[in-house]
């Protein structure tokens, strides 16, 4: 009994050495209980984090139109621009700065009919990737 439980511990050491040689990348991603967590989606390409200047724009727009969100709790944090139509030329300035972390353009998305005004409202947006240093 003590051979066949012996063993059995030495084959799943062996298949961790080798999984731990063969597969270095995967050590990175693996969590408390030793089980490999499969990453959904493209990662994020690596760019530097973001300058003085443009955390100085981050934290001006937060306090304004800006919104930050996070898919989950422990994860990256993207930036979502959303303006009005009006607003056109400044969120091309913004995507201007912030086009490293930007994978599409701008886009104009047209919204409900407004009764009011007796118009359709279009809004112009644009989201960053998820980064770790948004957070």
């Amino acid at each position: 009994m003590l051979g066949a439980e012996y063993n059995n511990s030495l084959l799943t050491f062996n298949k961790a050495e080798q999984f731990s040689t063969h597969v270095t990348e995967k050590k990175e991603i693996m969590n408390r209980s030793n089980k490999v967590t499969v990453r959904k989606g493209r990662k994020s390409p690596s760019v530097s984090e973001a300058n003085s200047f443009l955390l100085e724009v981050i934290f001006g727009l937060m306090l304004g139109d800006l919104s930050a969100e996070r898919s989950q709790l422990n994860g990256d944090t993207r930036l979502r621009f959303y303006y009005s139509i009006v607003n056109k030329l400044y969120i091309e300035y913004l995507y201007d700065l912030f086009k490293i972390y930007v994978k599409t353009g701008p886009r104009e998305l047209e919204r409900k009919h407004n009764k009011l005004m007796n118009k359709i409202h279009t809004v112009i947006y644009f989201s960053t990737l998820k980064f770790a240093f948004f957070n």
